[in-house]
């Protein structure tokens, strides 16, 4: 995510999962941002902007436990141990050009 940011590849990134170990891929980022400064990587401007290029469901008034129960849920639903929604429903006859899954994460395809 950071570096996408860094050389302009992404304007903005919203992060929404956690990952393997619990913790927020928001909050990743920032622990990775604030060692890359720490260690001399970059300036304070710059771990600045990215910062605020960096966002999380919160940020926007949706509720990160519901975020987490969702993707719960989609695991389930995949794995067959659950029902589609009408959501799922939906979004199965949906095809998403020009990006991939990668690292968890829905982006660009280069």
């Amino acid at each position: 995510i950071i570096e996408p940011i860094r050389i302009g590849k992404y304007s903005h990134v919203l992060t929404f999962l956690r990952h393997s170990d619990g913790v927020h891929s928001y909050n990743k980022c920032m622990d990775i941002l604030n060692s890359m400064y720490r260690s001399g990587q970059m300036q304070l401007s710059e771990k600045d902007n990215i910062e605020k290029r960096i966002g999380h469901p919160e940020m926007f008034g949706i509720d990160q436990r519901d975020v987490d129960d969702y993707y719960r849920y989609i695991k389930y639903w995949y794995s067959g141990r659950a029902n589609s929604d009408q959501f799922i429903a939906d979004g199965i006859g949906l095809e998403v050009k020009g990006y991939k899954y990668q690292n968890g994460l829905l982006i660009p395809d280069s």
